[in-house]
C-alpha cells in the first residue's frame, strides 16, 4: 500500500531525466489509481520540500544511466502540489485497475503488472476484447539504496513511432499512517459485470489511501477524474484537481464519508451523481494501515 509521487522519467537512448507532470498513484493490495497532470510552464520545474539535501546525480554524471538529473533532488520527500497550482493544469493521462507484484530473490526487487480497467486514453477504450497491461521491474534506487522511499522502475514502452524503447522512472513511495483507511471502490454500468468490462463506456474507480483520494471513470464514454486531499484534522476534503465532471460534486464524492468500520469487500453503496442519476459502487478493498 502506498501513496506514490513520480520524481522523474528518462527514456532511451540518452536517458535524460525530466518530470513534465504531477503524477500521483494510490496503491492497495490489489487495486490502483494513477493520475498524471500536465504541469504549466510556471510549475514545470520540480519543486522539492524545503531542504538542504544535496541534489542527486546519476552514476554517469548529471544525466546518468539510472535516469537521474542534477536538477532533481531525489534525497528529499517531494512537495505535493495543492489546488491553486493543479487547477490551472490539464490532464495528461489517468488509468486504474488491478496490480500484481511478484518479488524475486533480491531484496527490494519485484516484477509488477498493472492491468488497466479504465483509461482516459481515447484510443484505449477498455473492453472485454481490449485490456491494456503495463509491466515493469521495481528495485531500490542504485544511487540511494539507503532511502527506502525511493524506487526505480525499469520497463519498456511504445513511442509515438511504434518503436519499443526502455524507460526508467524514479518514484517516492510514502505509506499511509497507522490507522489510516485504505479503500477502493468500483462501479460497473450498463453492459458491465463483476468479471468483465462490457462495452467499456461505463466504469469507474475511487481509491482512498490515507489523506489522498483519486476518482476516475467513464459515463456513457465520457471520461472524468478528480483528486482530493483530506484536512489535517480529518474534517472534510478539498478538491485539488478535476476534469470532465462537475467540480462542486465530483462523481463518487459521497463515498468519502462512508466509514470503514461499516464495510467489507463486496459491500455495495448507492450514490447519487451530479447528473441526477444513482450508481451502485462496489467496495473492492477496505482495511486499515498498520
Amino acid at each position: 500500500m502506498s501513496i506514490s509521487t513520480r520524481l522523474s522519467i528518462a527514456r532511451a537512448p540518452d536517458f535524460t531525466a525530466e518530470e513534465p507532470t504531477d503524477t500521483l498513484v494510490l496503491t492497495g493490495r490489489q487495486y490502483f489509481v494513477d493520475q498524471r497532470v500536465t504541469l504549466t510552464t510556471a510549475s514545470a520545474v520540480f519543486a522539492p520540500s524545503t531542504s538542504t539535501g544535496t541534489p542527486a546525480t546519476g552514476t554517469n554524471g548529471a544525466n546518468g544511466a539510472n535516469g537521474t538529473n542534477a536538477a532533481i533532488d531525489l534525497t528529499t520527500r517531494p512537495r505535493r502540489r495543492g489546488g491553486p497550482e493543479l487547477s490551472r493544469c490539464m490532464l495528461d493521462w489517468a488509468f486504474a485497475g488491478l496490480r500484481e507484484s511478484v518479488p524475486d530473490s533480491r531484496p527490494g526487487h519485484s516484477h509488477c503488472k498493472w492491468t488497466h480497467l479504465v483509461s482516459s486514453d481515447p484510443l484505449t477504450l477498455v473492453t472485454d476484447a481490449n485490456t491494456p497491461v503495463d509491466e515493469g521491474s521495481m528495485r531500490p534506487h542504485p544511487d540511494h539504496p539507503n532511502i527506502p522511499e525511493l524506487a526505480l522502475e525499469v520497463g519498456n514502452e511504445v513511442d509515438d513511432d511504434g518503436t519499443l524503447i526502455e524507460y526508467r522512472e524514479v518514484w517516492w513511495d510514502d505509506r499511509a499512517a497507522p490507522g489510516d483507511a485504505v479503500l477502493f471502490w468500483e462501479y460497473l454500468g450498463a453492459g458491465g459485470n463483476e468479471n468483465g468490462h462490457g462495452n467499456g463506456l461505463n466504469r469507474g474507480f475511487l481509491g482512498i489511501v490515507g489523506r489522498y483520494a483519486i476518482g476516475m471513470g467513464r459515463l456513457n464514454g465520457n471520461f472524468w477524474t478528480w483528486r482530493a486531499l483530506k484536512a489535517v484534522d480529518g474534517r472534510g476534503w478539498e478538491v485539488l484537481f478535476t476534469r470532465g465532471g462537475v467540480a462542486e460534486k465530483p462523481e463518487g464524492w459521497a463515498l468519502l464519508g462512508v466509514k470503514i468500520d461499516q464495510l467489507e469487500p463486496g459491500a455495495k453503496v448507492v450514490s447519487s451523481s451530479a447528473d441526477g442519476a444513482t450508481r451502485e459502487w462496489i467496495c473492492r478493498e477496505a482495511w486499515m494501515a498498520e
